[in-house]
């Protein structure tokens, strides 16, 4: 792989950032009253909720390595828009072959977003519910079909849901009852009940999973790798211009060892992410998935060290609910829990070593991340 982006790359970053800077709020109180709807409307508009479907479907044929910039940018000014659960979701269903219902959702006249059965320590359980991921305006989930291990995707409205505390100020996470179990008359007209499934495609392929999984493993990793650059830059910000004994405080070599650590933390996280994006492309299926999940393992914990060492560079300030500095702490907590946290990747790929899984290195999709 080029480890370098090339030009049109580099303008996206360039896009995505001054887009992210346009609607990112300037405050926890701004965050608080954030109204997602206006930047959904610029996402759609400006083609980067399709950009890795093909064209055909009114997307731009882009890679893992592109969206992943989005999502960087994104998560690096807290933009409190759902981009990774739609992104994903529409994924799944493009490779269910749902090309009308794709397109429909890329062009404005439906909003989805990734459900999850599995995946979400202490939140969810295979079989009994489902959690809407970046549940903010969406009117339909898409998850798996079944508890028992199978992956036929699967659209359920959105109404009857009930919302779920999330420690992410940026997310909204809704809880689904299991199917079967939600009210009657609850659903819109024209959409699927909530109590009930629709069956969006036959099974999908064990290729086709790994590199759905590798695909949002990887765009995972490239929101915490944002967050940590935000507030990263916060830090630095902060250390040039607070003063203590007559000298800004960026000048002690203490202070400047932490911040050179986080930087080498956020670097290295950083890499591990585009290689496990450039190898959803670039690599077969199972290679990628096994990328993806040292990426995961790697920027999980370094997401989290770099994000609460900040809050100790800010000192007491940090400690307020008026900084952001917690917001992006609180954001990098749901990315590093979602899918799997480091100790779950770890454990598969060790079992991958030991040859004590499929001879894929898979072991079972979703189910994979308990």
């Amino acid at each position: 792989m080029d480890a370098t982006f090339d030009e049109e790359q580099e303008m996206l970053a360039q896009t995505a950032g001054r887009m992210a800077d346009a609607l990112g709020p300037g405050s926890v109180h701004e965050l608080e009253s954030y109204d997602p709807s206006k930047a959904v409307d610029e996402l759609i508009r400006s083609g980067m909720l399709g950009l890795a479907l093909p064209e055909r479907l009114g997307g731009s044929g882009a890679t893992c390595v592109e969206v992943a910039i989005v999502t960087e940018a994104l998560a690096r000014r807290l933009v409190p828009v759902p981009y990774v659960g739609p992104v994903t979701a529409l994924d799944l269903l493009a490779a269910a072959g749902q090309d009308e219902l794709v397109a429909d959702v890329v062009a404005g006249g439906r909003v989805v977003t990734l459900g999850l059965d599995t995946g979400l320590e202490g939140v969810a359980e295979a079989g009994a519910a489902v959690v809407a991921w970046e549940a903010a305006g969406a009117t339909d989930v898409v998850t798996r079909a079944g508890a028992d291990g199978s992956w036929a995707p699967t659209l359920r409205a959105l109404e009857a849901a009930s919302d779920l505390d999330c420690v992410d100020l940026t997310r909204r996470l809704r809880r689904l009852a299991p199917a079967g179990n939600a009210p009657a008359g609850t659903a819109p007209a024209g959409a699927t009940p909530a109590g009930t499934t629709s069956v969006a495609a036959g099974e999908l392929r064990p290729d086709q999973i790994a590199r759905w999984e590798a695909f949002a493993l990887s765009l995972l990793c490239a929101d915490i790798v944002g967050a940590m650059d935000g507030a990263l830059a916060m830090a630095v910000e902060h250390a040039h211009s607070r003063v203590q004994f007559g000298r800004p405080i960026g000048s002690f070599q203490a202070l400047q060892h932490i911040c050179a650590e986080q930087l080498v933390d956020l670097e290295a996280s950083r890499s591990a992410t585009y290689h496990s994006a450039w190898a959803v492309g670039g690599l077969p299926a199972d290679q990628a998935l096994r990328a993806a999940r040292v990426a995961k393992s790697y920027v999980s914990r370094a997401g989290r060290s770099v994000t609460e060492t900040v809050l100790q560079v800010l000192g007491g300030i940090g400690q307020t609910w008026e900084s952001l500095a917690h917001a992006y702490l609180r954001r990098v907590l749901l990315d590093r829990a979602t899918l799997g946290d480091e100790t779950v990747h770890v454990a598969r790929l060790g079992a991958i070593l030991q040859n004590t899984v499929g001879g894929d290195g898979r072991d079972g999709g979703l189910q994979s991340a308990r």
